[in-house]
Formats: structure tokens, sequence, C-alpha cells
């Protein structure tokens, strides 16, 4: 293909030199990849060689090409925004412009065919063509009606997303099903509406729409409006109707004058027609002596008496009231007739309310119950829980008094929040009626205490001070469940003698829990029949686990041992004690040997240690020896460690060789060899030739302490203690560095030179080390001279190994005389290039990089990738052996970047604490590589380390007036965070009253809405759980904030939880607090 110019003269491809442009992207076409949010944005910038001037290029209402600064720049216009407008629908994510340009550079006239891929990023909403809808409707509408066919103008949404290929439809409440109707090049979406019910219509109505559209990149957008229907009086079928069935009136005579009084409020009719209302019809007996009257200004009927009624009448009658619009209605009106003044029994009214107490046992009226009788009537109650309640009239007021007989249950009083009673005054043959609703008390589940402290101890928990696990108010059936992280430790029992609920344990907490937690929190949820739920924190005192063994006062212990016929005794010359214990009574000593004979325990009397005969010794032991050696063993639970102490029990035997000393001490040889010098030298003060007596070790005493038995000609036995001090436990030689480099000489002989020179951090002998090495054994060996280490050359490397590596990887391994364990260090030998290729060089044998917390474009080297022999870096490609999916290593403003193409798999994460993999350089025109080590390390598992907080919970106040940030006594913190910022909190509950942000190096409890005045009058304090994550990590931490409430009136509240004071041994004048008692603020 022939290219021409405006000239017509051949324009010749590969002309211009621009950096990552080569001749086959003049041949072809050249790709860039942006998306269409990218506006007034550089999205090429490379530098050129030479000369370079932009002729022509196309799109430019989209694009402009230029140079600056010595660099080739392709950048977006404002215009750009309106891509996505311009852009026709379609069902790619990624619209094509091709961009054709032609420039002039020092070689001549060059042309490049640019394609820019545009992705799609759905940034745009949904829009309506108007801000609300209004259409008027025929009422009642019908089943699969659409009320858009009533307005002049369908419901559309547009979006100018190119490659947004639907709009889906939702309304609230959910009264229509809608479908979307659009063509497939069309960016607008019409609603399809069907009633999904019969809709019949009172007065105006308003709907929310809501419209999504089907974006992926990153998630669906939406945007929402209103649509209101109104009622077309002159297209509806009206159904009227009244808002009650029935009324009632008390007809009453005065002077010959009949008067109705409306018992039950006025008669409203419910209708879209008022004006089309007929007049209205009485029927029934006795209609006649009434009329109705229609109000239309209040959509009301008036009923009155016309006529006297006839004396035959009884106490009520029933008429029905009938008005019609396009359909009829009815209702009954009930007229009660009041008796002569000898045999009326009336109320006063036909209800009346009240509420019961269940704590005082009483009812309150909030008007008196009358009765209007010309003599006394019988009075009685009815209705549900009426046995609980008893009823007099009294005759002084003409009113009924209700007392209480006995208490509503809990179940009652819960199944709802009043009751009904109907009462009945009877005089003769006459009656009426009334009826009394009485509400309830409003139930609260809550506990006793928002948050008990309970001290953890010898595998019991108990809550501290008077108060005990309980409720406000009694609760009959409740279940509460444990929370929090050692949950699986704990239960919880029922106390039904005292109805209250006590903590067990269900498995005693790890010794690793004793050790590294001083207090542990528990949630309490209680949850009742009625789904109420209550929550309260439990925080656990932990007791101190030691984790040093217990240490005796000595290390040994001398006793003179007296045998008498009816008692025998030993006699300590010093106490046994523990000195680095409080509590010694928690320690738990035994006997290695002997236990049949000597007991030893703690007296708490006495506090002391008393070490006693139990038996007997057998005489065989005075005939054999002189005395006995018992090791003393300290233990105490959730410790492993082990205190040790010997017993040495003397008496008296002439015929036992009698050692000088009660013990003696050796020092054991750190070689482990030759002889362990003892201090003093052994002696005996009964035998005359040393030469006679025979020694042995007794091993069977543990490590630390020996039993010496010298033993005569005669058989006889004497004891004493050899105590031997073991040097430190050895470790194993540290090299100084975890590598080393050298250079391999091109000779392949002498001696190679270590950068730096091979030290050690622990060893100050280099003699007693030998280093060696895990591979080519043959070829070297390491040496140590009176310049220090280094590697001799035994034997010259093969030409194969030579060729086929530019370095070689050899662990070095030091190991010390009398030292079990090794060292290790590794050898990074650089080799010799071959043939007239040059060897491309990396600048480090390694280089170590760290794969971000949270999901990034790229990772951060701890130091630069360098190629340290190669002039034009331009020319040099890097890639990985391994995980190539995953990353891509780019040149870019003049470093080597390492980019993110796609995140690790969670597997790898977890399974793996970092990757390594090689790095290959490869270069234009030469066929030689260059390799080194990419070492990436990864975090900490999947879910990371929760973030701990500071304290066990937190309290704060609420303001009196709601709005505001809560002030908290003791600052959140945490103990295991280094970066604030990178921790989110959020609340369990009543989190959308409250956030939690951190601003200004602390965290802020910020009020987002007043708290409702139903919380605030309900409680004093609210518990809210504090759940803390860091970025990118799943593990949770969990703390309470424990917020007290204004409005509530509550009493002095003491600043610490118990106050220590003594008395006095005279017992008189005045008693002393350790700490002066003082008052919180209170209300």
């Amino acid at each position: 293909m022939e290219v021409h110019g405006p000239d017509n003269s051949l324009l010749v491809y590969g002309n211009c030199d621009i950096t990552g442009i080569d001749d086959n992207d003049y041949q072809t076409v050249f790709t860039l990849n942006i998306n269409d949010t990218q506006i007034e944005t550089n999205i090429l910038s490379t530098p050129y060689t030479g000369t370079l001037e932009v002729q022509t290029y196309t799109s430019q209402d989209y694009f402009i090409v230029t140079t600056e600064d010595g660099n080739f720049v392709i950048k977006t216009t404002a215009g750009f925004g309106n891509f996505d407008e311009d852009t026709a629908k379609q069902s790619n994510t990624f619209a094509i412009v091709s961009l054709d340009c032609t420039f002039t550079c020092s070689s001549g006239t060059s042309t490049l065919l640019i394609q820019v891929l545009v992705t799609d990023i759905n940034s745009h909403a949904p829009e309506f063509d108007q801000d609300d809808y209004v259409y008027s409707v025929a009422s009642p509408m019908m089943p699969l009606t659409d009320f858009s066919i009533y307005g002049d103008k369908s419901l559309t949404a547009k979006d100018i997303d190119f490659s947004n290929q639907d709009i889906t439809f939702t309304v609230t409440p959910d009264d229509f099903s809608i479908s979307t109707i659009s063509t497939s090049d069309s960016k607008s979406y019409t609603a399809s509406f069907a009633a999904r019910n019969v809709i019949q219509l009172t007065g105006n109505r308003t709907y929310t729409i809501t419209a999504t559209d089907s974006g992926t990149n990153p998630g669906p957008l939406t945007t929402s409006t209103t649509i209101t229907l109104t009622v077309d009086e002159s297209t509806s079928l009206d159904i009227p109707s009244f808002e009650s069935s029935s009324y009632s009136f008390n007809y009453t005579v005065n002077d010959t004058s009949p008067k109705l009084t409306e018992l039950d409020g006025p008669i409203t009719i419910v209708t879209n027609k008022p004006s089309d209302l007929t007049e209205p019809e009485l029927t029934g007996d006795y209609s006649q002596y009434f009329e109705a009257v229609v109000n239309e200004q209040t959509s009301t009927i008036e009923v009155s008496a016309i006529d006297l009624l006839p004396d035959d009448v009884g106490s009520f009658v029933i008429v029905t009231l009938s008005v019609s619009t396009d359909n009829r209605a009815s209702t009954s009106l009930i007229v009660y007739l009041a008796e002569s003044a000898e045999s009326v029994v009336q109320f006063s009214s036909h209800y009346y309310t009240g509420s019961y107490s269940d704590l005082t046992n009483s009812i309150t009226l909030d008007n008196p119950i009358t009765v209007t009788s010309s003599s006394t009537p019988a009075v009685k109650l009815a209705g549900e829980y009426n046995e609980h309640f008893s009823i007099k009239y009294e005759q002084s007021t003409s009113s009924c008094l209700i007392t209480v007989k006995s208490n509503l249950t809990i179940n009652e009083t819960q199944a709802s929040s009043y009751i009904t009673l109907t009462i009945t005054a009877t005089v003769g043959k006459y009656s009426d009626t009334a009826n009394l609703l009485l509400v309830l008390p409003e139930y609260e589940l809550k506990f006793t205490e928002p948050l008990y402290e309970a001290t953890y101890n010898d595998n019991t928990v108990t809550i501290d001070g008077n108060s005990s696990i309980g409720f406000t108010t009694e609760i009959e059936d409740v279940t509460i469940t444990i929370g929090g992280n050692y949950q699986e430790y704990f239960g919880i029992a029922y106390k039904a003698a005292t109805k209250q609920w006590s903590l067990i344990i269900t498995k005693s907490l790890s010794n690793d829990t004793l050790k590294t937690e001083k207090e542990i929190v528990l949630i309490l949820t209680a949850t009742d029949v009625y789904k109420n739920v209550a929550e309260s924190v439990v925080t656990i005192q932990l007791p101190k686990v030691e984790t040093n063994a217990p240490e005796f006062s000595e290390s040994y212990y001398l006793a003179n041992y007296s045998a008498y016929i009816n008692n025998s005794t030993v006699a300590l010359n010093n106490n046994i004690a523990i000195i680095n214990r409080d509590d010694q009574s928690k320690i738990n000593i035994t006997l290695d040997s002997y236990s049949e004979n000597f007991g030893i325990e703690y007296d708490n009397s006495l506090n002391k240690w008393i070490f006693k005969v139990i038996s007997p010794l057998n005489e065989d032991i005075f005939l054999s020896k002189n005395e006995v050696i018992i090791t003393l063993l300290a233990e105490e639970e959730n410790n492993s460690n082990k205190g040790k102490a010997v017993v040495v029990i003397n008496w008296i035997s002439e015929a036992a060789p009698t050692f000088s000393q009660a013990y003696y001490i050796g020092v054991y040889p750190v070689n482990g060899t030759g002889v362990v010098e003892v201090q003093p030298d052994i002696t005996f003060t009964n035998v005359g030739d040393p030469s006679e007596i025979k020694m042995r070790l007794d091993t069977a005493n543990e490590e630390l302490v020996v039993a010496l038995t010298a033993e005569n000609d005669n058989g006889k036995e004497g004891q004493s203690v050899l105590i031997i001090q073991l040097p430190n436990a050895q470790k194993a030689p540290e090299f100084s560095n975890i590598y080393y480099t050298a250079k391999y000489p091109e000779s392949g002989s002498g001696i190679i030179e270590l950068d730096p020179a091979i030290s050690f951090k622990n060893a100050e002998n280099p003699d007693s080390i030998t280093v060696t090495l895990d591979n080519y054994v043959d070829n070297f060996e390491v040496s140590y001279g009176v310049d220090g280490w280094y590697v001799q050359i035994k034997e010259g490397l093969s030409p194969t190994t030579l060729s086929q590596n530019t370095e070689l990887v050899i662990t070095l391994v030091a190991t010390e005389s009398g030292v079990d364990s090794t060292g290790e260090s590794v050898l990074i030998m650089r080799l010799p290039s071959s043939g007239n290729a040059t060897n491309i060089q990396f600048s480090e044998a390694y280089y170590i990089a760290e794969y971000p917390d949270t999901a990034t474009s790229s990772i951060e080297l701890e130091s630069p990738i360098e190629i340290i022999n190669v002039d034009d870096i331009t020319k040099v490609k890097l890639t990985l052996d391994n995980y190539i999916e995953n990353f891509e290593i780019i040149y870019q403003s003049n470093q080597w970047h390492i980019n993110i193409k796609k995140e690790l798999d969670k597997n790898v994460l977890y399974n793996n604490a970092e990757l390594v993999m090689s790095l290959i350089a490869t270069e234009v025109n030469n066929t030689d590589k260059g390799y080194s080590a990419l070492v990436i390390k990864l975090p900490t598992g999947i879910n990371g380390t929760a973030p701990k907080f500071s304290e066990a919970y937190y309290k704060g106040t609420y303001p009196e007036n709601g709005t505001g940030i809560i002030e908290i006594l003791n600052p959140i913190g945490f103990t295991n965070v280094d970066d604030p910022t990178k921790v989110g909190i959020v609340l369990d509950n009543f989190s959308d009253n409250f956030e939690i942000v951190y601003s200004s190096n602390m965290w802020h409890i910020n009020i987002k809405k007043p708290l409702e005045s139903s919380v605030l009058t309900k409680n004093v304090e609210l518990v809210i759980t504090m759940v803390a994550t860091k970025t990118g990590y799943t593990a949770q931490g969990e703390s309470a904030l424990v917020l007290t409430l204004p409005g509530a009136t509550i009493g002095p509240k003491f600043a610490a939880t118990y106050y220590i004071a003594k008395y006095p041994k005279n017992s008189t004048g005045i008693i002393e607090f350790d700490t002066p008692y003082k008052f919180l603020k209170y209300r």
C-alpha cells in the first residue's frame, strides 16, 4: 500500500524516531487504551529523537496531538466529555476512535494510524425527562391498568453511557408491575405500568419510581422521581362509605321537645364525589320520627328528632341511614331512650379510660365512672381478665370503684398494650353498659446493669460486688446467649431460688490466653418470647499467670531426723519458702522420693510451709545410709515451669562414711569434655584411707542436682549433694549477613574474596567454626586465615557451567564445636561472560518488594531495579518466569515498575509468606540474557490480625441538645495498630444516630441524628458494640461503648467500684479510707 502526501509525494513509513513506536507500528496500527472519564488528560507522553512536527490529525473534537518539551503527546479535550452522548448505543464495552496522524521529522514525512480503544465506565446515572409526573386517573383502577395512558407524556428515562443495554424500573409502594420498552439503538427507555390489584383512590396518592441501569463497570447507578395520581371525578366510579358501621345517640325529651345527642362523633362519608351525594334516606321502624341532612362542606350527615316516639318503645331503636353517588352506602343508627326518673339507669359516658399498675396493684381512672339512677344500681364487670378485678357502687359519689384482686401475669401484660372491660349497671329491668379501656404498664427487657465486672479464678467466675446478672423487671421466660471472642469457654445458668443468672465455665481458658490477656469481654444478649432483645457487657479480670518457675529460698535445706518409739520428728535448719510468689498457698510442693515417710503442706494460719514425718523411716535405711536426699518440686496451675530444691535429712551413723560438706559445687565445662572441677575438695570426717571408699553418682534426682553416695568395704553408705552449674545453652553460629557476593576469576584458580567479609554475630573464636558449602564442593572450599574467611578454588568450573550461568547461588553452612544446630547464609558468585556477547547485568542479585494490603495498580520495591551495563535501556525487556498473569514489568518515567495485572488468588495469599520468581532481562540484537531474583513479601494471612482495642469498654455522655460530638472519658485507641487511618469502626446498633470517624489524630463519635424521645425516656444508659476492621481484612476486634443518657433521674454515683478502709484495733476514733470517696456528676 502506498500513501501520498498533499503534494502527491510518497510518504515513507518510520521516518520519525518516537520511543515506544517501532517500524511495525507505522506499517500496521498503534493502539492506545483509555476510558471515557479521562477528560483533558494526557493519554500518551513519550520522548522522540531529532525533530518532530505534527502536520495533520483527525478526531480533533476529542484529541490534541502535539509535541511538548521533547515528548510526543496525545491528550483528550474538554469535548471528550461528550463522547458517551455522541457514541451510538452498542453491545461492546469499548468503542474505537481512529487518529490518522501525519508528521514531518528529521528523516522525512511519516504517517501513523492510531486506534484509541475507549472503555465505557458507567459514570452516568439514568435521567428522567421530567422532575416529577402527575396523572389524573379514573378510580377504581382495575388490575393491569397502565395509568400512564391518562397523561400527555409517558414516563421515560435516558442513560447516555454507550454500553448500557437496559434500565429497570421499580415503584414504591409496590402496587404496579413495570416493564421496560426500548429499541436496540435508543438510549431512552419507557416504563409501562400494570396495576397488580384493584386500586381504590379516595384522594391524591404519591409513588416513588426508581430507574436502575445495567452498568457493571464498576456497577449499576440509580435515579428516582415521583408520580402523583389524582382522581378524575368525570371518569371515576365512586364507591362511597361511612367511616363507621354504626353510630349511637341518646334520645331525651325536654318540655315535650325530643332531642338527639351524638355519642360517637359526627357521621362522616368517604366519597370522591361529595357534590353528587343524594338526599339521605332513613328506613326501619320509627324512621319517620327522625330527619337526616347532608353537609356538603364537611361531608357529614346531621340527624335530628322531629317528633315524640310512642310510649311503647323499648330502651332503644335502630334506624338505617343510606346515601348514594355512583353506588349506595349504609350505616346503622342506634338511639338509646332515657327512662323516667324512677327507673332510669345511665352512665355519664359509654367509654372510659384508665391505667393499670403492677407496682402499686391499683387502677387509675382518667375520669370517674358515674351512674345516674334514682336507686342503687347493681354493677358487674365482664371482659378479658375480669377475674383480676372487682367493682362496687359508691352511693355517696354516684360512681363505680374498681380495685385489683390479683396482679396480671407478665404473659398477660405482654399479650397486649391494653385490656377492655365491660361495666353493666342494672336497676330492675333496666340496665346500661359502658366500656373501660385500661392501658397496661409498658414492658421493658433490660439487664440490671449495662456493664458487669467479674473475676476469673480457680476455674470459677464471680461477679464483683453485690450485683448479680438479672433484669429490672421480673421475667418469666427469657433466653440469654453469650457472644464475644471467648464465648465457647462460658455458659450461663439460671438460679430459680433467686431468679438470677450466673456465669459458669464450660472449658478452661488456655494458658496462652491467661498469659497474654489481662481482661476479656463477653456480650450477653437476652431474648424473651416477644422477641424483645437486651444487651449487657461482662468484663472478666483474669488472674496474673506466672511464666517463671517458683523459686525456693534455698537451693538445699538441711534437716535433722530424730527417731522415737511413738513419734519421729524432722527439724529443718531453715524454713522452706517460695520467694517470688505473693500467695504461696497456690503452690503445690511434691517430693520425688520418700513420699510415704515425709510430707509438706502450707499452713495458712502460720503462713509457712510445714515439713513433717508421715511414717517413720525403715531401720534398714539407718544401717546403710547417713542421710536421705529428697528433691522438692514446686508447681502451680497454668505454669509448666517447676521450681526445684533439695532437702538433706541427716542422722548419726558411726559406721557410714561422713562427707565433710553437705554439698559440693562443680562447674560443667563449655566444651562438654575434660574434668568437672569441684569446690571444695571432696573429703570425709571419719575415713582414714579414702582409697577404700567407693564413689558413685546417683542421677535420679534431676539434672542440676546430683546425689553423691560413698560406700566402704562394710557396705555402709554416706551421702552428699553435688550441684553442677551448667553453661548457658549454645546457639547456632549466626552469620552477620543474610548473603555474600563474590566474583569468579576468569583464570579459574586462586582465592576468591567475599563482599562483605564473612563474620558472625555470636562467635568469638573462629577456630571453633567450620563453614561448608551445599553445592560445588569439588570446586570450592571455605577456609579461615590471618586475613579472615576466604573461598579457595580447588578445581575450576567446567565450560558448560560457565556458559549456562551468569551467577551461582550456594548455601553457606556454619557449624561450631559442641553445638548441634547450624547457621546458614547465601553466597552469590558472579561468573564471567562467555563468547563475544555481553551478558546483561542487574545491579542486585535479588530485589525485594511488598505486596500491598489492599488492591492497587503497582508494587513498591525496596530498592529500584537497575541494569548496569546497557546504554539504551529502552531496548531492554524484563519478564518473569512465574505469575505472569498477575504481574508485568514496564519501563516508564526513567525507572522500572511492577504493575499488578490481576490480584493474587486468596489461596496463594493464605498459603505463602512470600513469592520468589526469576527476573529475566533480554536486549535487542543480544542473544544473552541477564538474571536476578524478585522476592515479593505477602501480607500475613487473608484475614489479617484483628485490631485490638486499648480498653475493654469506653464510657461517654450523650449531650442534652442531641447534637455535636460525644465526649469519651478514655480516648478510643488500639494496642496493635500503627496507622489508624486504615481502620474502620462500625456500630452494631444505633448506626442511624452515630458514626465513628478518625480525624485530627483521634477518634470522634459524631451524632448523625438525635435519639428518639422514647429511647431517652426508657433508658439511663445504652450499651453499643463497636466493631473494628483493618482495610482489606476481615478479622474483627470488638469493644463496648457505654453511653450515659440525659433526662432520667438517677442517684449519686460513686467514682470507684469499691473502697478499702482499716478498722482500728481499739475500736474507737475515725476510720480512714485508703482512697477518699468521691461522686461522679449525676442528674
